[in-house]
């Protein structure tokens, strides 16, 4: 079936790989790409590691925000608002920069209200506040720098899944992302829906604990309309876009995961695609109608 799936798909204008632990199978472009925002659910698991989760009592919608692009609607602001306060953080201290609401009906909102931009509103806001409370927790400061303690911590969690040196460059929300090839975000992806093939005690106790909270409090993870959190809210699937028009997903029962990433950066296609990969695994989910 998987290869058949692939024979359909492979000329259509798409980057496709698939992993699949059962046997190793791996089909499409192996490029390498950067990780971007598709990374988040692996920076954010030091927070567990660290135990920062219980230190600062936080919520699962709290936790679900650290690794989200969020749209920027009233709720998001209010769970990173919430963040701010309890954890006693200025919205400066983050180093992204200030922005709008990305998502169309909170933008429309903001804008009627004539709102001024703000950091909270960048879609990394919540992995900026993750990052200040794990250097708190490791020292130092600057967070956004490579050699910072927070940025080495997390970039150990990427180079232990990889099990290889990374090679970083920067973001556009300030901080280190990743070069890293679809086969091992594929495998990445594949072990974050199956984390009993984690081959570390701490970063398997993390992975366990957080994407339940990533499929429970899916909406924090992006919004109405937005791929991840439709996806998500399947507790069967774990999933993550990247700015670079980029999707990756696992599915928990059939031990597997996909990667695309569109050649010409059309969500549609990523949409098309994804909803013809679920089908086949009997998924009935629709993405198209919020391209």
């Amino acid at each position: 079936m998987i290869r058949d799936i692939y024979s359909e798909i492979e000329n259509i204008g798409v980057d496709c790989l698939l992993s699949c632990s059962e046997n190793s199978n791996m089909y499409g472009n192996n490029d390498i790409v950067k990780f971007r925002s598709a990374a988040k659910p692996f920076q954010i698991l030091p927070i567990f590691i660290y135990n920062l989760h219980k230190k600062y009592a936080l919520t699962d919608k709290e936790l679900a925000i650290f690794a989200s692009s969020h749209l920027g609607q009233e709720e998001h602001i209010s769970v990173l608002e919430q963040l701010l306060e309890k954890c006693n953080i200025s919205e400066n201290e983050l180093i992204c920069n200030e922005s709008a609401p990305t998502g169309i009906i909170a933008n429309k909102i903001w804008s009627e209200k004539g709102l001024p931009k703000r950091k909270l509103y960048n879609q990394c806001a919540g992995k900026h506040i993750a990052f200040i409370l794990l250097q708190r927790e490791l020292g130092g400061n600057e967070y956004f720098k490579s050699d910072s303690l927070v940025q080495k911590e997390v970039k150990s969690i990427i180079e232990f899944f990889c099990k290889r040196k990374v090679q970083t460059c920067q973001d556009s929300c300030g901080v280190p992302t990743f070069y890293v090839s679809m086969c091992e975000i594929a495998n990445m992806y594949n072990k974050l829906a199956f984390p009993q093939n984690i081959d570390n005690f701490e970063i398997r106790r993390a992975a366990e604990l957080y994407v339940p909270i990533l499929n429970k409090e899916a909406f924090m993870v992006g919004g109405d309309g937005y791929f991840t959190t439709i996806l998500n809210s399947n507790e069967n699937i774990i999933s993550k876009t990247g700015a670079n028009c980029l999707l990756a997903f696992g599915l928990k029962k059939e031990n597997v995961s996909w990667v695309i990433k569109a050649k010409n950066k059309s969500w549609a296609r990523i949409a098309y695609l994804a909803e013809k990969i679920l089908y086949n695994y009997g998924y009935k989910i629709d993405l198209r109608q919020y391209v």
